[in-house]
């Protein structure tokens, strides 16, 4: 943060969004990654149904809410993004074990 200011109001912020960043890209990978998975599985509704509904009926009223009304500013709308990925993540990633579970079950008969 140092290279581009010396204000250590905006170093001290600049920090803290790092630090949310790095859960944000743990969050993202999660998600690309579940996202990925049900695609290759013939699963694109599932992917695309959930990032809507993470992302813009989870992540943007708690981001708006964190940062607005309750005053963390744009921490609280960057922790908002984090909580609505990261619900998307573990939600697709509930979704690909089922799908996997489902895929066991069709298989077995075959194996048994």
């Amino acid at each position: 943060m140092g290279a581009f200011t010396t204000d250590p109001a905006v170093i001290s912020l600049g920090v803290s969004l790092l630090f949310i960043a790095a859960y944000f890209q743990l969050a993202d990978g999660v998600q690309v990654v579940s996202t990925g998975i049900l695609r290759g599985a013939g699963d694109t509704a599932t992917s695309m149904t959930v990032n809507l509904i993470g992302h813009w009926f989870v992540g943007i009223p708690v981001g708006y809410t964190l940062c607005f009304p309750l005053g963390w500013g744009v921490i609280g709308l960057w922790v908002g993004f984090l909580v609505g990925l990261f619900s998307v993540g573990l939600i697709l990633l509930v979704a690909w074990s089922r799908r996997v579970r489902t895929f066991q079950r069709e298989l077995a008969p075959s194996f048994g």
